[in-house]
């Protein structure tokens, strides 16, 4: 089943509605039931090895081999088997809960791509077939009322096909919500699985010592190391992965890298201490947890995943567009630090990934999904001046993993958009009125607009607007309700303000996009007069904004609007209980601060998925994330600087911190050279370093 083209056509938001759709169906079931096998197998395994080395130990009995050496031997084997039935009890609750969880996300598929995709359809055809069976009545009643010189029929054929393009946008709305009900339920079942499979295996292989050790050694191999959460910014250059342990830049190493990285960590500590660094064999431990989080022991490791998922739009001057229609040349809204103000910055750069691991990061008011290492701009408040009053005097970025409690995310700026519309400020303000509650009557030889309104001091308003533009004034006596105010622009004006600026309804996204900050201002102004509040808060420098509008192009351009005046837009959808016929509102918007702080954030796997990001001249970018539309970073591999080795350097990093005749920064002796000179130079020491830091206090790694 698919769509007719008929009545009010295709909903307004039919696109976001399929695509939600898309993202389940392209959930693999089959992958997920093939990881449940590995997992099984690596039981399996686990359980082999295990006793294979208890079969071979015990021909070593106290006749052929017996003293201290061979007792601290004994001991490791009984510790190794010992770990071996933990991991494989482990490795099997992770099996079966995956087996589980491919059983449910199947029949969470098939609802969504069969029973709501095909149910949506059937209800937009239905409305859309009984609109165009009233709208040729109508058509046909009209030619015979001309013909006959009668009254028309009581609502025109473009009436009718309105209050269906609302029914159907409504059907669609609401089919929407179940499917992400089914959405949500398919997160939460997949975050359970991530959670179990990042358990901390108690006892397991990374609690066995070396015989005759009494402390922790760093190892060869990252053994299986399940506990630890975050990722790291690799020396400097935005890197981050990691959850679970498996390093910035996916699982560990499937074998053990070349050399050993106790040997590796012991040269480089040589070669620093003979170029007088403080550095002793007491930082091993330090160097090597870095060494874990960041790569986990992979010499060869490189992160180029900074990107956020296929789905997310970029706001450009041809508006919003996805991945595969973004050019370089393209002009997307950056953050300009020495202005504090957004402005229009140029594209340099595009690239795509795939299969990258996903965090969704956000609140109950915002929330947008990212790689771990993609990056946001986080900043400060000036002295004596109220945080909601003041952007910031100096910022810095942070990685989706790396934001903390006292981070403060800047996700809006006010925007300085250059040359606006072919209109007056004043016009702007007309054109805002007539998106928000006025009418385009689109007749053929003599097209006109108006505007309604029964609200005495608004009346007065648009009096004082309107009093240089040739327009009617009617009054309507609604009977005990009060009187409504029409005002009718003269033909000929409104003919010319449409050939100059569009049609203010169909295109009025297009509109607040090329308009100048003074004209979007006197449009937004004019917007919430008509259909929205505004009400001043003791304590904050602007008053608290909301606008209702139905779904549709004004909203989106409110939404657009509201951003580009420097706040964050809110967007909430609330059903019709009563029948179509009565007015309700759908949806609202708020103007929020544009700065969330970290401390009200919460991050969760997001599962994994094709990325794409892009690169600008200004470092800043405007995504578009469901209702979401908010600033953010680029990313260091997406300007050419993905993090490398074992430390996960960037290259600028690594040359500015290596030490002569160490210059290859994937070999692990160099790398570590230059990664610890790093942390010396910015931190103070390694102990200084935030992950370490942070894991001092019982905290998950943070990438350094």
């Amino acid at each position: 089943m698919a769509l007719t083209a008929t009545g009010a056509g295709t909903p307004d938001n039919w696109g976001a509605f399929t695509g939600k759709v898309d993202k389940v169906a392209k959930l693999n079931v089959d992958a997920i039931t093939k990881a449940a096998d590995q997992f099984r197998g690596a039981a399996t395994d686990a359980a082999d090895h295990s006793t294979a080395l208890d079969n071979t130990t015990k021909a070593l009995d106290s006749s052929v081999w017996s003293g201290q050496a061979a007792d601290s031997f004994f001991d490791y084997v009984r510790s190794v088997r010992s770990a071996g039935a933990k991991v494989e009890a482990h490795l099997g609750d992770v099996a079966n809960d995956l087996s589980t969880l491919a059983k449910n996300l199947g029949d969470i598929k098939s609802k969504v791509t069969n029973d709501k995709l095909h149910g949506a359809e059937g209800a937009v055809n239905a409305r859309n077939q009984k609109a165009q069976t009233d709208m040729d009545a109508a058509t046909a009643a009209a030619k015979t009322a001309l013909a006959q010189n009668k009254p028309g029929p009581a609502k025109t054929a473009d009436q009718i096909k309105a209050e269906a393009k609302t029914d159907i946008n409504r059907i669609t709305t609401e089919w929407d919500g179940q499917v992400q009900d089914l959405l949500d339920q398919a997160n939460g079942m997949i975050g359970q699985s991530q959670t179990l499979m990042k358990k901390q295996i108690d006892g397991g292989y990374d609690k066995v010592q070396p015989p005759g050790s009494g402390g922790t050694t760093p190892q060869s191999t990252g053994g299986i190391h399940t506990g630890h959460d975050g990722g790291g910014s690799g020396g400097g250059g935005g890197g981050g992965g990691g959850g679970g342990g498996l390093g910035p830049s996916g699982g560990p190493p499937s074998s053990p890298p070349p050399g050993n990285v106790q040997q590796w960590i012991q040269e480089a500590i040589k070669e620093l201490q003979a170029a007088g660094v403080n550095v002793t064999d007491a930082d091993i431990k330090n160097i090597w947890a870095i060494i874990q989080h960041e790569s986990g022991g992979d010499p060869n490791a490189i992160n180029n995943w900074d990107c956020v998922p296929l789905d997310t739009a970029i706001l450009t001057r041809r508006g919003l567009l996805k991945h595969g229609d973004v050019e370089v040349g393209d002009e997307t809204i950056g953050y300009n630090p020495a202005t504090g103000r957004g402005e229009w910055t140029r594209i340099t750069r595009i690239v795509h990934h795939e299969n990258a691991r996903l965090v969704r990061i956000g609140n109950s008011r915002w929330q947008a999904t990212t790689t771990p290492n993609h990056r946001w701009l986080t900043v400060h408040g000036k002295r004596g001046v109220p945080t909601r009053s003041q952007h910031a005097v100096e910022g810095r970025f942070v990685t989706t993993e790396q934001v903390g409690s006292r981070d403060r995310l800047l996700l809006a700026a006010p925007a300085d958009t250059g040359a606006g519309l072919e209109v007056s400020v004043p016009e702007a303000a007309i054109l805002g009125w007539i998106a928000g509650d006025g009418q385009v009557e689109n007749r053929k030889h003599r097209p006109t607009m108006s505007i309604a309104q029964s609200k005495p001091a608004m009346v007065e308003k648009i009096r004082e607007l309107l009093a240089d533009v040739p327009h009617a004034e009617y009054v309507d006596d609604r009977g005990g309700c009060g009187p409504r105010h029409q005002f009718r622009l003269d033909h000929d004006y409104a003919h010319d303000l449409l050939r100059r600026a569009g049609n203010p309804k169909s295109e009025a996204f297009a509109q607040v996009l090329a308009m100048s900050s003074a004209q979007r201002t006197a449009w937004l102004r004019a917007v919430i007069d008509a259909e929205g509040t505004w009400h001043d808060q003791p304590g904050y420098a602007k008053p608290k904004v909301t606008v209702y509008q139905a779904p549709g192009e004004v909203l989106e351009a409110i939404v657009l609007a509201v951003y580009l005046s420097g706040a964050r837009p809110r967007v909430s959808y609330v059903d019709r209980t009563s029948a179509h016929e009565t007015w309700q509102v759908e949806a609202s918007v708020r103007a929020n601060n544009p700065v969330v702080t970290g401390a009200f954030l919460d991050a969760e796997e997001a599962a994994r998925g094709d990325v794409w990001c892009v690169t600008t001249e200004l470092g800043t970018w405007t995504a578009r994330e469901g209702d979401h539309l908010f600033l953010t970073g680029n990313s260091n591999a997406a300007a050419g600087h993905p993090s490398k080795g074992l430390m996960q350097c960037i290259d600028s990093t690594f040359n500015a911190h290596k030490l002569p005749g160490h210059d290859n920064i994937y070999n692990p002796v160099d790398n570590i050279i230059a990664g610890v000179q790093y942390s010396i130079d910015r931190y103070g020491s390694l102990g200084n370093v935030p992950g370490i830091q942070a894991m001092s206090h019982g905290g998950a790694y943070r990438g350094y």
